[in-house]
């Protein structure tokens, strides 16, 4: 998992149990009511959950964390058969779990609040990966792409207060997983050292991804 310096946490990760999991601030049109202390960093959860050998383990103890202990924050755990979303808004926690479709899914998230980056970046989504002959190839693009004078609703984002300032792609295969961690500088570009991670897979009797 690449380490977030602030908090010493992370938003994405994967172990050696074929688990990935990854992690959205929430950021709703309302904003959250001041908490009367301070509030646990979001970065320490997915280092705490990827502990886990199995999807619903790990989908349990998600539910199991104290939501008033934490910002809004959206969770997305995956062993390659199926998928789970956990939600948070501060007060309670909810999971909602899919099997893994034929279709890409996408989760998207922006401090200007979600509602405002979800439509047009969704419209780029299913009009890059939609019937793409490559869809890996198409999703490398979308993580790519910027609106020219709409830089800060863009997929690599920039607006005055913040940017994009890495990428991350996770490759789950039956018998291992490949983590790729690029940094982006200060023109959106990639960097051309990307930090790369494999780990063998371990999964319990029965898992497939």
């Amino acid at each position: 998992m690449p380490i977030d310096p602030s908090s010493g946490g992370t938003w994405i990760g994967a172990n050696d149990a074929g688990l990935v999991i990854c992690l959205l601030n929430g950021n709703p049109p309302r904003a959250r009511p001041s908490a009367t202390r301070k509030l646990e960093s979001r970065g320490v959860i997915v280092p705490r959950l990827l502990t886990n050998g199995d999807l619903a383990t790990a989908a349990q103890r998600a539910l199991d964390l104290e939501p008033t202990r934490f910002p809004e924050f959206r969770l997305l755990i995956t062993d390659g058969c199926t998928h789970c979303i956990v939600t948070s808004d501060g007060m309670a926690i909810d999971c909602v779990r899919y099997s893994v479709a034929r279709e890409p899914l996408l989760l998207t998230s922006s401090g200007l609040g979600d509602h405002v980056v979800q439509r047009p970046r969704e419209a780029l989504f299913k009009r890059m990966i939609g019937g793409h002959h490559d869809p890996l190839e198409a999703q490398r693009r979308f993580h790519s792409h910027t609106w020219k004078g709409r830089e800060h609703v863009s997929v690599l984002m920039s607006r005055p207060d913040a940017r994009t300032v890495s990428q991350t792609a996770i490759d789950l295969w039956p018998s291992a997983v490949i983590l790729r961690h690029s940094l982006v500088d200060d023109d959106l570009r990639l960097a051309t050292i990307t930090s790369v991670c494999e780990l063998a897979l371990h999964r319990r009797e029965g898992a497939v991804a």
